[in-house]
């Protein structure tokens, strides 16, 4: 059984999770200082920073596809696209939720939306 959301409150949920990563960073950048913040940016190596985030990028597009085989193999064909979209997300989560498995949890719920009802 999935759960159904109206066109809005997928407007307003997508609100609430830009608001809360907006809310996320400032509070960081608070907390750490805007301006140390940029001094450590300023001396990074921005080719190790890219490269860095290029293999964080490939390493979820990876658990993403791992993800779309499982659910293949109990019927479930979801695109590979929205996949990668709920890892993102269940990254983010698991950043700032203490457990390691928050992610997770919203990963499957978030995929409960795309199940067909009966």
């Amino acid at each position: 059984m999935g759960v159904r959301t109206s066109p809005r409150q997928r407007v307003w949920l997508g609100s609430l999770r830009a608001l809360i990563g907006i809310g996320a960073l400032i509070f960081l950048l608070w907390k750490i200082g805007l301006g140390e913040t940029l001094a450590v940016l300023r001396t990074a190596n921005l080719r190790l920073l890219g490269l860095a985030f290029g293999l964080f990028v490939v390493s979820l597009v990876i658990r993403a596809a791992r993800w779309a085989v499982l659910l293949r193999a109990l019927g479930l064909q979801v695109p590979l696209g929205r996949l990668v979209h709920l890892y993102f997300v269940g990254a983010f989560f698991n950043s700032f939720l203490p457990s390691g498995f928050g992610g997770d949890v919203v990963r499957a719920l978030e995929l409960t939306q795309d199940a067909p009802t009966t």
